[in-house]
């Protein structure tokens, strides 16, 4: 299972999110209300469980985790061992 398929299963399976299955790769996860600033926390311990890797909290701003494929780059940046671009901040 690719990154992708991992993380839209953990969103599906998770009550706490908000996700639609026909929502795309591309689609905002902030705009459409899946990541939150409280749903984050679980976002992120489930990636570094999943993958064994760690990130600082700089690190998740709005552009990384703004779509699947924003989360699936950031998680390929860490496991290539470079470091991933600090921007924004979630609201």
């Amino acid at each position: 299972m690719d990154i992708i398929d991992t993380i839209r299963e953990f969103l599906l399976s998770d009550p706490d999110y908000d996700f639609s299955a026909d929502m795309s790769n591309e689609e905002s996860l902030i705009e459409n209300g899946v990541i939150t600033s409280l749903t984050i926390i679980s976002l992120l311990v489930f990636l570094e469980e999943t993958y064994n890797i760690t990130f600082n909290y700089e690190e998740l701003n709005e552009e990384t985790v703004e779509s699947l494929n924003n989360i699936e780059q950031i998680v390929l940046t860490k496991l290539n061992g470079k470091q991933p671009p600090i921007s924004r901040t979630l609201p």
